[in-house]
């Protein structure tokens, strides 16, 4: 399960008991919502896990989950144990991997300046995140420019954590803004 937005790689396990063998090409079959889709082999041939990629397309939205078909049905190819025995023969998957396809843009808020008119600082803005699949702000003292006029300057600082980041402007010196 996880958060994924349009063009953006949702990857399936298949996962067997033995390691398998793979002939030819691998297509898993899904249903996204209510429409046929397939997800393409990407890894794992010759162990017990395989893994097939699928690229949400557009259109997807937050109420459509992926399912992998019951009983696990695999095109384009063949998969046989060491025995050389077909390794779907009765295999049938034990759940089916919903995902959320996250179709809303995320936000960025930024507040009001801390103070309205200060000589020396300092003078802090809070930048809030907000996004169903975003969990962890990555914004960093080189991400930020210090808009000035006339001489004034000052010193930029970041911290906080989690979706939430305070933006510090400290050492104000001169005359503008």
């Amino acid at each position: 399960t996880g958060s994924y937005r349009v063009g953006q790689t949702v990857s399936v396990t298949v996962t067997f008991t033995t390691p398998v063998t793979l002939t030819g090409t691998l297509e898993l079959p899904l249903t996204v919502g209510s429409t046929a889709r397939t997800a393409t082999y990407a890894s794992g041939s010759g162990t017990t896990e395989l893994v097939f990629n699928y690229t949400v397309q557009a259109g997807e939205t937050d109420s459509d989950g992926v399912a992998v078909l019951s009983p696990l049905t695999l095109t384009g190819g063949t998969l046989r144990d060491a025995a050389g025995v077909d390794a779907l023969l009765n295999f049938t998957p034990l759940t089916s991997s919903g995902v959320l396809v996250d179709t809303t843009a995320p936000t960025v808020t930024i507040s009001a300046p801390s103070v309205a008119n200060t000589m020396s600082g300092p003078v802090t803005y809070t930048v809030t995140y907000a996004d169903l699949g975003f969990n962890a702000s990555t914004l960093a003292l080189a991400n930020l420019t210090l808009n000035k006029t006339g001489d004034a300057n000052g010193t930029l600082s970041v911290s906080g954590s989690g979706v939430t980041r305070t933006v510090t402007i400290s050492g104000i010196t001169g005359s503008g803004t």
